[in-house]
Parts: C-alpha cells; sequence; structure tokens
C-alpha cells in the first residue's frame, strides 16, 4: 500500500510541476535564443548585398554561402526545444527564415543572374529589380507575422520586447 501511495504521490508531483510551466525568464531566453538567430540571419543578408559584385567572379560563391548559412540559422532554430504556449512563435520563426532561404534560391538568385549577365539591358535590369521588389513585400508579409507572434509570446508570459 506504501508503495502505490507512494508512486501515487511522485506522479502528482511530477503532474504539478509540469502544469506550472515555463518560468518568465525561461520564456525570456526562448524570445532571446529565437531573436538571436533571427539577427544572425539579417546580418548574413546584409553581408550578401554588401559583398555582391556582379563584376566579380566570386560573386556565385557568396550566394551559395549566403543559402547555406541561412539553412543553418533555420536548422538552428528548429532545433531549439519548444516550451508551452512558444510553439506558435517559433514556427513563425521558421516560416520567416525559410521564406528567406526560398528568397535568395530563387528571387535574388534571379536577380543576380540579371546583374552578372553580360548581355544585360536596362530592361532586363528592371524586370529583375521588379520582381525583387515584389519578393520583398511578400517577405514583409511573413516578417509582420513574426513580430505579431513574437509580441503575443511575450503578453503571455508578461515581459516587455526590447
Amino acid at each position: 500500500m506504501k508503495k502505490v501511495l507512494s508512486t501515487l504521490m511522485v506522479a502528482c508531483v511530477a503532474l504539478l510541476i509540469q502544469s506550472c510551466g515555463p518560468t518568465q525568464q525561461e520564456a525570456i531566453d526562448y524570445n532571446n535564443k529565437i531573436v538571436d538567430i533571427e539577427k544572425r540571419t539579417e546580418v548574413i543578408m546584409t553581408k550578401f548585398f554588401e559583398d555582391f559584385d556582379p563584376e566579380t567572379a566570386g560573386s556565385p560563391e557568396i550566394m551559395k554561402k549566403a543559402i547555406a548559412d541561412i539553412g543553418q540559422c533555420k536548422k538552428d532554430l528548429t532545433a531549439i526545444p519548444d516550451i508551452k504556449g512558444g510553439e506558435a512563435f517559433k514556427a513563425s520563426g521558421v516560416e520567416m527564415l525559410s521564406a528567406y532561404e526560398t528568397f535568395f534560391k530563387t528571387n535574388v538568385q534571379k536577380w543576380v543572374d540579371a546583374m552578372v549577365d553580360p548581355n544585360r539591358t536596362e530592361e532586363s535590369l528592371d524586370a529583375a529589380q521588379a520582381e525583387f521588389e515584389k519578393a520583398t513585400e511578400s517577405v514583409k508579409v511573413i516578417e509582420d507575422k513574426f513580430e505579431t507572434t513574437q509580441t503575443e509570446f511575450a503578453k503571455l508570459y508578461g515581459f516587455e520586447l526590447k
């Protein structure tokens, strides 16, 4: 009988601890991990646009590195363990990094191709720039969703975003 009561007591304590969920500090740490990866991705993208030179033969390598680095950021974000109430926030972060990855693989690649084309014309550059700007707008929608889910997460755990 004592074993049954003892086992029941341990189970109840474990359930109680688990039902309490993460602390505010754990939520802040979770937020910071996600934001750090998002900032790392911004640095990668900024560096690409700073380093890109259509007259340099190494530009395709810069592009490949940017895509690989964004993919690694996405893997790192996916690897963060979920916490209660943070699933939508993390998922929107993964969605945003996926959008960046796709943006670079398709839209930026088309823009780069147009820029390095020795037969480029003003019309081809204008068309590539228009497609690039259109794609940028669609990425901004996903960035807004990320910010919204982050704000909701912060409200859930009662902390302010800086």
